[in-house]
């Protein structure tokens, strides 16, 4: 894979193995038009041709975040037209990542909020360090979680829960994530251990295969199936209320955006 990019560094840490690293450390691997953007291309070249790799791990620069979500001063001065264009950018960058035929893990090891707690939703595994923490905090910025937030943490630590989390933007930690059934271990993260790596030695048409069988297993069922609408209609709902356009405005920061994350 010929590619280049400016926000993410990528390494081969071991056979089979691609370590993705979110590198923009002086605002905690915040996203950005650009990271989105190099994201998205990396998982639509995998997804076309992944090469001799069997497992994906994604990681922030640093122990400070692995992301701390959208980077709000990027978004600050935006246009309409360019939030949104940013957002369909958000969007492709999860399809991608959920449709991806090999194993992603998520190396959280630091905080994960907004956006990048819902990377990391997105990834098949979250593997956490212990200081790790997450949480979805668009509700205190007046707007709702926009890529697939809504639909995957229910499913991974149950729809009540989720509701709590959600809508109050409450942290939670990497302890309380294992509890709930969201981090599968316990461990702290080491890149050198077989927590993150160990799916690369299985072989790689197993993996695809597995990966790739969400229509007729239910364990692994359908990843990003009804999340688009879902999410609309959380917007169109909350945003019937109010006409404002700006955030802080309770839910209404989204007024007039085509947004279905």
């Amino acid at each position: 894979m010929n590619l280049r990019f400016t926000t993410l560094s990528i390494a081969q840490p071991k056979e089979h193995v691609t370590l993705v690293t979110l590198n923009r450390p002086a605002v905690a691997n915040a996203m950005n038009t650009q990271l989105g953007t190099e994201i998205m291309t990396l998982f639509e070249a995998l997804n076309l041709d992944d090469g001799a790799t069997r497992c994906v791990v994604v990681t922030g620069t640093g122990d400070r975040a692995f992301c701390a979500g959208a980077d709000l001063k990027d978004r600050k001065d935006m246009t309409d037209e360019a939030w949104v264009r940013q957002h369909l950018i958000y969007e492709r960058m999860v399809r991608a990542i959920l449709a991806c035929p090999i194993p992603i893990i998520a190396a959280v090891n630091g905080a994960a909020y907004g956006g990048g707690c819902e990377l990391a939703l997105a990834c098949d595994f979250i593997y956490a360090s212990e200081h790790a923490k997450f949480a979805l905090t668009e509700v205190t910025l007046g707007i709702m979680p926009g890529a697939g937030g809504t639909q995957n943490l229910p499913r991974a630590i149950g729809e009540r829960r989720a509701k709590e989390v959600i809508l109050t933007g409450k942290p939670f930690t990497a302890a309380e994530g294992h509890q709930w059934g969201l981090v599968p271990s316990e461990n702290s993260i080491r890149l050198d251990s077989q927590h993150e790596l160990e799916s690369s030695h299985h072989p790689r048409r197993c993996l695809r295969s597995c990966t790739c069988s969400g229509s007729s297993l239910s364990t692994f069922s359908s990843r990003d199936a009804g999340w688009k609408p879902r999410t609309c209609f959380f917007i169109i709902s909350l945003t019937s209320h109010c006409g404002e356009r700006r955030l802080g405005c309770g839910c209404t920061a989204v007024i007039g955006r085509s947004w279905y994350g």
